[in-house]
């Protein structure tokens, strides 16, 4: 994959042991310091390297979804970020003339996840924040400014050399990840290409802190203005914070916008000058890109160095918190012997099509704001009003994300490749979400239907055997056999789930993806016969 180096020393005696570290993470953005927090939790020995020393001062991203609450809550941090965050406003599309043609929103509690379906945040605060978690793990090593010069992979390791200061050293991993951005030095020195997914768009960027007068007569929604003459994007984000994205025109020249007067002058139809703080401004090429290989052997690429999204959903950090949290739980297994390497074929068999079919998502609500010819902008409002209502129904912004549709599901049983909702349950006399009281690993979940006595003996050895966690939805007088974790849920979004799926039992993974699902209690003996016989464990060599 990667070029050799130039050393005498390749071959200390050092290389000739043990790897030094499970992972090297390569980037302390968000997603790389994610990944040392996921990994830091298995307790897998980490050296996360980033070439800055200081966290970017500026924002970048602004949204996340609970998709990605939910990962950050499987590693403690959601009590360390729950300051910088907000939950995200509803939006509305405007079309010529301003009138309404799409509105989204979030759904009403109970949440599915067991957080808000979407919010913003302040980066970077929350970036500290994930740095700051490094540092409850013994296992997990940081250095910067340290850059990856080269890497070579081996039979047995991934020799690594990098660059401390003004010291190179050569280090060696079982896997290396490279979570370094779009300009990912990870991808580059593998020779992986990327590929164009035909959405490039000329934008520019501005983040504003706004005045407490400005705020009371600005929109209380976000806004896409779908204005042939001027398409632009208004965003809430936490506190005084407010972005607003604005296409550039054609023959428009982006270095015009370095200066702050020709900022100012485009965001006339909202602010003055005295209205606010520019925060940030930055002209940007809008992308959709993937790379075409994420895996070669102990070398994987995540986040924006394996896949670049409009930002018309919301979804590129959450795509990259996706990559990790399926990967992690992978690697996990491999470095403690559950399972072997092939695993691993697995997170770009399920990534790939994922982020394809998201990422073509927010090409399509690009293309809706995007739109700069007049006619065909008319015709786009007729369109959407004719297929949305007018006025226009409210959608819900999680119903357009995908499932897994390839890699590690049981296709063919009903749920297969779903999130697993999490309600909130009882312990003791409080009330936990439903992670928090199981706990990490892959789950079998019997409805409160299911007698839980009815379990085969083949069915617990096979639990027991392979680590299957047995959690029972119990009513509040109902007796939990020996060895089953009995829960009562709050809201009924497991028991409708169940419902809705015509189900009985559903064997679910670590990143909380459903792996299958059965309707007798002989089908659940088959489930785990499945999950036994799968690439997550290690008979099926």
């Amino acid at each position: 994959m990667a070029g050799k180096y130039s050393r005498t020393d390749r071959f200390d005696p050092i290389l000739m042991s043990a790897p030094a570290f499970d992972v090297v993470v390569v980037g302390m953005g968000p997603v790389g310091t994610l990944s040392a927090n996921l990994l830091g939790t298995c307790g897998i020995k980490t050296l996360i390297i980033d070439k800055e020393s200081e966290i970017y001062s500026l924002p970048r991203a602004i949204a996340f979804d609970h998709d990605a609450m939910r990962i950050l809550q499987s590693c403690g941090l959601t009590g360390a970020i729950e300051t910088f965050i907000a939950p995200y406003a509803p939006s509305e599309y405007h079309g010529v003339g301003g009138k309404v043609i799409s509105r989204f929103d979030m759904q009403d509690p109970p949440y599915p996840l067991g957080w808000a379906p979407n919010y913003v945040f302040r980066q970077p605060p929350f970036e500290a924040a994930l740095r700051a978690g490094l540092r409850r793990f013994d296992c997990v090593e940081e250095r910067t400014p340290c850059e990856l010069l080269e890497f070579e992979q081996k039979d047995s390791c991934v020799e690594i050399l990098i660059k401390n200061g003004q010291k190179s050293e050569l280090t060696t991993a079982s896997y290396l990840l490279g979570a370094d951005g779009g300009a990912s030095t990870v991808r580059k020195i593998s020779g992986t290409g990327m590929t164009s997914l035909d959405f490039d768009e000329p934008w520019l960027v501005v983040d504003v802190l706004c005045s407490e007068a400005v705020l009371r007569r600005l929109p209380s929604t976000i806004i896409q203005y779908c204005n042939p003459s001027r398409p632009a994007t208004y965003v809430i984000g936490t506190e005084n914070h407010r972005r607003w994205e604005i296409r550039l025109l054609e023959g428009e020249d982006p270095r015009t916008f370095e200066d702050e007067s020709a900022v100012w002058a485009l965001l006339t139809p909202w602010l003055k000058p005295d209205d606010g703080k520019l925060w940030r401004w930055a002209t940007y090429e809008f992308h959709a890109v993937i790379a075409n290989t994420w895996r070669d052997r102990s070398a994987l690429l995540l986040g924006d160095a394996a896949h670049m999204t409009p930002p018309f959903m919301a979804q590129g950090m959450t795509q990259g918190f996706r990559d990790a949290a399926n990967l992690v739980w992978k690697l996990e297994r491999v470095l403690g012997g559950q399972a072997t390497d092939s695993l691993l074929d697995t997170y770009m068999e399920e990534r790939v099509p994922h982020v394809r079919a998201t990422t073509e998502i927010a090409k399509d609500l690009g293309r809706v704001i995007c739109e700069c010819d007049l006619m065909a902008a008319q015709d786009r409002d007729a369109r959407m009003l004719n297929e949305f209502g007018d006025p226009p129904i409210v959608r819900l912004r999680q119903s357009l994300i995908p499932h897994l549709i390839n890699g590690l599901t049981l296709q063919g049983t009903s749920g297969a490749g779903t999130v697993l909702p999490q309600p909130f349950v009882q312990e003791g006399s409080g009330v936990v979400r439903f992670d928090d009281l199981v706990g990490p690993g892959p789950v079998l979940v019997l409805r409160s239907s299911l007698n839980a006595s009815e379990l085969t003996s083949s069915t617990i050895e096979l639990c027991e055997e392979f680590l299957l966690k047995r959690v029972y939805l119990r009513d509040d007088d109902s007796v939990v056999p020996e060895n089953i974790i009995g829960v009562v849920e709050k809201n009924g979004l497991l028991e409708k789930w169940f419902s809705d799926h015509n189900c009985v039992a559903a064997l679910v993974r670590p990143d909380h993806y459903v792996y299958g699902t059965a309707t007798t209690a002989s089908q659940i003996e088959k489930l785990c016969v499945a999950w036994s016989s799968s690439r997550a464990c290690s008979s099926n060599v």
